[in-house]
């Protein structure tokens, strides 16, 4: 038979569940230790025993939430590093691993609890250093790949600021749809976003990416091309072939 959990750990369980909510709801600073043990229907003493302190609950409740995002990020990303490692790569390649990190983004951005993307977008308002879980797995998982990916597709370094920029603007797309989601399902004259719709977002911003990159041609590739690099960005034009 399995091992029951014990009492201690569901106290603990429900207290990062609790904490998360309210975290997320009026911030670190809002809330008193006492006002997250009665939401919890626990003890005071017990957040000191689990987590030693208030801000101790909150780093517990943002590694958490860091841990999740990495699961749900996993795969896209680590689909878009082999690419990127890949000898032999095309350029389509190179765009469907973007497009489908970016989609792997907008669902976990969209699906996701909404407290839990709350905690990510009130940046401002919390504890830098205990937000630095949530920031490492954003950089490894997403931008990282993400800025070698648009630098490979615009023939620039991923340390350009054009390239950022391309990467914030993407990101901040879907974003935007979700710290703006009153006011995104209000226009849309949507009552909820539902997984159709979801994907229905995800096919938008793959389009968008394809107007994008779609249209510009691998030099690595063995078609003859020739590529005028201006400004550092590749505009490759196709050379007229003899009949």
């Amino acid at each position: 038979m399995p091992k029951m959990t014990s009492r201690g750990d569901k106290t603990r369980s429900n207290l990062l569940e609790v904490g998360t909510r309210i975290f997320s709801e009026r911030g670190f600073a809002g809330v008193s230790t006492r006002e997250i043990a009665t939401a919890a229907a626990t003890t005071l003493p017990s957040i000191p025993h689990h987590f030693g302190s208030k801000e101790g609950l909150y780093r517990a409740v943002l590694q958490n939430v860091s841990k999740q995002m990495e699961e749900q990020f996993s795969a896209a990303s680590a689909e878009a590093i082999a690419v990127l490692k890949r000898m032999q790569v095309t350029h389509q390649q190179r765009l469907d691993a973007l497009q489908d990190l970016l989609s792997s983004v907008t669902r976990t951005i969209l699906q996701s609890r909404a407290e839990l993307v709350d905690l990510i977008t009130q940046e401002e308002r919390l504890p830098a250093e205990a937000l630095k879980p949530i920031e490492q797995v954003i950089e490894k998982q997403v931008l990282r790949p993400m800025l070698r990916l648009i630098a490979s597709l615009r023939g620039q370094s991923p340390t350009s600021g054009d390239v950022k920029l391309q990467a914030i603007s993407l990101l901040g797309r879907v974003l935007i749809l979700r710290t703006r989601r009153s006011a995104t399902l209000r226009l849309l004259n949507w009552q909820e976003l539902t997984p159709l719709r979801i994907e229905r977002i995800a096919g938008t911003l793959r389009s968008e990416v394809d107007a994008i990159f779609g249209d510009r041609i691998d030099c690595s590739q063995e078609t003859p091309t020739r590529c005028n690099i201006s400004g550092g960005n590749l505009s490759p034009r196709r050379l007229s072939l003899p009949s």
